[in-house]
């Protein structure tokens, strides 16, 4: 008997091998340039949790927790970093990113890495 098994979309696949790839080249490899980030970081961070967490736009606040409020588990925490690690043109460590609690916060990082 053949079962179906969902596919990955080819897009998400290849950003998490990108972004593996990234996070080991060997230490005195410079990561891959950039263009600098242009737009507006709040719509654009709406955008992408809107779009992962499926809810209400009315949950959507500086204050929302994002695992609480917008119902992100861990695999959705990591699909977020990762576009947001794709679409702002950074590199966000473990240790940056899992202390953050609250949309406030994720746009308080992200600003400060896009310095």
């Amino acid at each position: 008997m053949r079962t179906e098994l969902p596919q990955a979309s080819t897009l998400t696949l290849t950003h998490t091998l990108d972004a593996f790839a990234v996070r080991n080249m060997h230490p005195d490899t410079p990561a891959p340039a950039a263009a600098p980030y242009a737009g507006n970081l709040g719509d654009d961070l709406k955008t992408i949790l809107l779009e992962i967490a499926e809810c209400d736009p009315a949950l959507y606040r500086s204050d929302a927790r994002i695992r609480e409020d917008l119902m992100l588990d861990s695999l959705d925490m990591v699909e977020l970093v990762m576009i947001c690690e794709r679409d702002f043109g950074l590199i966000l460590p473990d240790r940056e990113w899992l202390p953050v609690r609250t949309v406030g916060e994720l746009e308080q990082l992200l600003r400060s890495k896009l310095r």
